[in-house]
């Protein structure tokens, strides 16, 4: 946990500064942002209920795995549950959170999915701790296939909308994710590997956004999958997580990012 302690010490000043009652000094306030994946699935947090499948979601494993080994999180953002999830209304500190069904990170009007409103997201947000953001496999599926050109510009959209997040919140460690693997002949399945790389490259070279101080790579892929589809831990659309691969995912935040 050592990153979490570095954080709360970081932050503590500021955090004063805006008043210590907006939080509990040992509480770490975390903003979890992206698509599907981080909207989690039907069941999330109910584990009475449904199946490996419908109990889909990291954002649950996460604070799970964080708050019982001690380390009191409550999450933060503009909405909780999504099409099809019922939060459980039980664990009010991991409900809240900033994932889109469909999300993406450039507007694409004629395929009716959602771009970010990095701005709006904060609003509801505050100041968090830690902002996490698992983004751009929707930008990638539109895509046609071994569109380079296309990669860069997802690259370069995702590259802004950290930046406009770290330096928005610059008092907020800002983790950013590479993006996971999915099902062999799925339609993005020869882009998140190219994407992955250009992510890895800024953050070797310190390139945006790495080259702001609260910024960092969680390299989820390469941690919980080795970069690899696994169908034992995925949806049978291959492109969600099941609670098995969630564990997984879970496991690996908290590995690249909060140790």
């Amino acid at each position: 946990m050592r990153l979490l302690a570095a954080v709360l010490l970081a932050l503590s000043a500021a955090v004063l500064g805006r008043g210590a009652e907006e939080r509990l000094p040992d509480t770490l306030v975390w903003m979890p942002m992206g698509d599907s994946i981080t909207e989690g699935e039907r069941d999330m947090g109910h584990p009475d209920r449904g199946d490996d499948a419908t109990r889909g979601g990291y954002r649950y494993q996460l604070w799970s795995q964080l708050t019982e080994a001690g380390q009191p999180v409550r999450c933060v953002g503009f909405r909780t549950g999504h099409q099809g999830t019922e939060e459980a209304t039980a664990n009010p500190d991991w409900a809240w959170h900033c994932g889109l069904y469909g999300g993406l990170i450039a507007p694409i009007a004629e395929k009716g999915a959602h771009r970010f409103n990095v701005e709006s997201a904060l609003e509801h947000a505050g100041y968090p701790d830690v902002i996490t953001l698992m983004l751009g496999i929707n930008d990638l599926s539109f895509l046609p296939s071994d569109d380079a050109a296309g990669i860069d510009r997802v690259f370069a959209g995702w590259v802004e909308l950290a930046c406009r997040l770290a330096d928005l919140r610059p008092h907020s460690q800002v983790l950013v994710s590479t993006l996971l693997p999915v099902k062999p002949g799925n339609k993005s399945d020869d882009r998140f590997g190219p994407f992955n790389e250009r992510v890895r490259a800024a953050a070797e070279a310190k390139a945006a956004p790495f080259d702001r101080p609260n910024v960092r790579l969680a390299d989820v892929a390469r941690v919980a999958f080795d970069d690899t589809f696994d169908s034992d831990a995925y949806k049978s659309d291959g492109v969600h997580p099941n609670e098995t691969g969630s564990q997984r995912v879970a496991e690996a935040w908290r590995t690249a990012a909060f140790e």
